[in-house]
């Protein structure tokens, strides 16, 4: 490095045209990292309408604004609200300005701050893009270690750091807790997990509860968002069970999560298993289900005398399954 600063020194054209080039694409890189959170990865959010909700409680100190978001066709998509506060009290940390977005049953989705307003670390260090992407996932975990401590029980005291930009001196965090947090941050991480997974998921999960109308059960049963469906299988009551049947009967043939059919099958009506319409539906889409759904299904059908139709399917199914199980049941359905 001292040959480099010499040839500069010494007018050496090339070396200092290689060294600027070197030290402009290391600042790039220091920017560009530092802009991870500040360039809208979901661009959509940006097309979203607000609408206002309520004011919530932050801190004892600062109250927050929640709205809903609702994009083009009036469906709400994601919850919002902007936090400024200071995250801690020795002067070392700067207050944070960011956006938060929840989904809609209250758990985290996305933040972004502005550029000239970004994440900080001890001695007001800006967060490198890996920064980001540990604290994204530190603020979608609802079970992190930072649920059940104070900040204070964090930090180890035989350990000081003394800052270089302002007279003053804190303390390390314990490495129990490394793994919690983002190195440098962890009053700024402290405070934003607390506000993110706080009692406010709970407001925003009951306010989409207290929302639900048939136009939002048909939004939430046909996204392809796996929790959603979950979600609103397990809060539909009889008489919506019965109006939504068809959208119940497409999550057991085309939902994508391992868990989502076996529940529509058991919030479908009783009479789905005597409706020949409805159950031969059902068995035409059989062999493509995996085992466990065919296996259920079959279960589901055990007191059910078929139609000619639906005597074909389980004939043509029981040609080519090859548990012994399926084959028991099948038989036993035929014979009814």
């Amino acid at each position: 490095m001292n040959d480099l600063l010499q040839h500069i020194a010494d007018g050496k054209g090339h070396t200092k045209c290689m060294l600027l080039s070197y030290l402009f694409i290391s600042v790039l890189c220091l920017y560009t990292s530092n802009l991870y959170a500040q360039v809208n990865r979901h661009p959509q959010l940006a097309e979203y309408k607000s609408e206002k909700l309520f004011l919530f409680d932050a801190n004892d100190s600062v109250q927050v604004e929640i709205e809903l978001l609702k994009n083009d066709q009036n469906q709400p998509q994601l919850y919002r609200a902007y936090l400024s506060t200071g995250v801690c009290s020795d002067g070392l940390c700067k207050p944070v300005n960011i956006q938060i977005y929840w989904d809609l049953l209250g758990d985290f989705y996305e933040y972004e701050t502005a550029k000239d307003a970004g994440l900080t670390k001890f001695d007001h260090m800006p967060f490198t893009a890996d920064d980001h992407r540990r604290l994204h996932t530190i603020l979608a975990d609802t079970s992190s270690l930072l649920r059940d401590y104070y900040v204070e029980d964090l930090i180890d005291p035989q350990v000081k750091l003394r800052s270089k930009t302002i007279d003053g001196v804190t303390g390390a965090t314990n490495t129990t807790f490394q793994a919690t947090t983002v190195p440098g941050a962890l009053y700024t991480v402290y405070t934003l997990w607390h506000f993110v997974n706080g009692t406010i998921r709970h407001r925003l999960f009951n306010n989409t509860v207290a929302m639900l109308s048939d136009s939002l059960i048909k939004q939430l049963l046909g996204s392809e968002n796996g929790k959603y469906q979950r979600f609103m299988i397990a809060h539909l009551n009889e008489a919506q069970a019965e109006k939504f049947q068809q959208a119940l009967m497409e999550l057991v043939e085309y939902s994508k999560d391992d868990y989502v059919p076996h529940f529509a099958l058991d919030k479908l009506p009783e009479a789905t298993w005597q409706d020949a319409t409805q159950y031969n539906q059902v068995l035409a889409f059989l062999p493509k289900m995996p085992f466990p759904v065919q296996t259920a299904i079959l279960n589901k059908l055990t007191n059910t005398k078929m139609d000619a139709k639906g005597r074909s399917l389980l004939e043509n199914h029981l040609v080519h399954t090859n548990s012994d199980v399926q084959r028991k049941l099948i038989k036993a359905i035929l014979t009814k």
